[in-house]
């Protein structure tokens, strides 16, 4: 199977290297940059109120991590680039529970990184001390057809609480920094076929290259009558799956849908689909509305099958995000001012009535920082010694503050 796609990839990209189109790049446009230095520092502090959800166990518990992120990145000729990030994070909590609670907050998916996850230091009960080369890749490109080797994000599809089709790494609908995807170890090659079309395959190497664990998959783009469309299908983990996206403007209002067919190769899952309908609209005044509607076909109605779908690996690996059927989300945004945004955010479960109200507040301190200030408001029945009545109602009422600097 490697074999077949790696083939398949050179087949797609010696085209390129046998020709080439000067009207796809120019040599007098292009100004070399051997390498550019970069980075940021980020400190995010959350409190949690577990009483509600601990049984009496916890209170009020914190955590605080702080991370260093340096980048150097370059395009030292008109045709080869690379790119390379290093990330230093070091986190302190309360108590060892506060670590097991972010998953509630953000996505951690280790798949697809078979060349190893970082560099654990310190790894104590309340203690964490890392590092990872979260980005390293090459980059070619020839204006039509672009190659990139390495650990990289890569995305695909465009809704924004849910991916149904971003089958390599995605957000969690509650993460709160959405700044860089979690990199994937991969051989990606794109070949334009027109101004808004083409056809990419992708390679993520996963543990040991075995099938299982890595994806192979094949992408289609393009665009008619002012609707940009999306083909996948493709090995990718356990399964083989079949993808559909597309995204265009209806009356001045973005609308975007994604569906995904997961057909399990192996394992006691069955075939299921997930799906969404997405809407977003921006008024003059700044208003921005986003609403989407979320069907998680992995997911269940009954909440007597939560806590055995917590434990799957789907979940836990964050191929599936969340463990019921059928969500509801919006999210408004509104400038405030130049330096000022504030946005709300809602998440139903629709089947056990329990949700998520997400506050946000940004300050701009200057054109290299920033300060967010949130929250992560539950309701919902909480957990019970024999279950779970409901899936946000085992949410922890969480707040949270964080400050970005850039250099």
């Amino acid at each position: 199977m490697r074999r077949l796609i790696l083939a398949a990839i050179l087949l797609l990209a010696l085209p390129g290297f046998a020709e080439d189109d000067t009207n796809d790049w120019s040599l007098d446009e292009f100004e070399p940059a051997p390498y550019r230095l970069g980075g940021s520092v980020k400190a995010l502090l959350l409190g949690y109120d577990l009483s509600d959800v601990s049984f009496g166990a916890f209170e009020t518990e914190a955590g605080l991590s702080t991370s260093l992120r340096l980048t150097l990145t370059g395009d030292p000729t008109e045709r080869i680039g690379y790119e390379l990030h290093l990330l230093l994070r070091d986190e302190l909590d309360t108590d060892p529970a506060v670590s097991s609670l972010g998953s509630a907050v953000e996505a951690r998916n280790p798949l697809f990184r078979g060349l190893g996850d970082g560099s654990t230091w310190v790894d104590g009960n309340r203690h964490t001390l890392a590092a990872d080369v979260a980005y390293a890749n090459l980059h070619w490109s020839n204006g039509r057809t672009d190659v990139t080797l390495g650990r990289q994000a890569v995305t695909f599809g465009r809704s924004f609480f849910w991916n149904p089709i971003d089958w390599l790494s995605t957000f969690s609908p509650t993460e709160i920094d959405r700044e860089y995807k979690t990199g994937v170890d991969a051989l990606r090659a794109t070949r334009s076929l027109g101004r808004f079309s083409g056809v990419e395959l992708v390679y993520a190497y996963g543990d040991g290259g075995a099938r299982d664990s890595s994806a192979a998959i094949a992408r289609w783009f393009g665009n008619l009558n002012d609707w940009d469309l999306e083909l996948l299908t493709g090995s990718v983990w356990i399964d083989n799956r079949y993808g559909f996206a597309f995204s265009g403007d209806v009356l001045g209002a973005g609308v975007r849908g994604e569906i995904s067919r997961n057909a399990p190769r192996n394992g006691p899952d069955p075939d299921f689909t997930g799906a969404t309908l997405e809407v977003d609209y921006r008024w003059d005044n700044s208003l921005y509305l986003i609403t989407e509607l979320h069907y998680n076909g992995f997911g269940s109605t009954d909440p007597d099958d939560y806590a055995a779908l917590f434990l799957n690996p789907r979940i836990i690996t964050g191929q599936v995000q969340n463990v019921g059927r059928d969500y509801l989300a919006s999210s408004l945004g509104y400038e405030f001012t130049p330096l000022i945004n504030g946005t709300a955010a809602i998440l139903l479960n629709l089947h056990d009535r329990s949700g998520i109200v997400s506050p946000t507040l940004q300050i701009s301190l200057g054109d290299e920082s920033n300060l967010t200030a949130g929250a992560i408001l539950p309701w919902g029945d909480g957990p019970t010694l024999t279950g779970l009545p409901s899936e946000y109602g085992a949410y922890p009422l969480s707040v949270w503050v964080q400050y970005r600097h850039y250099f």
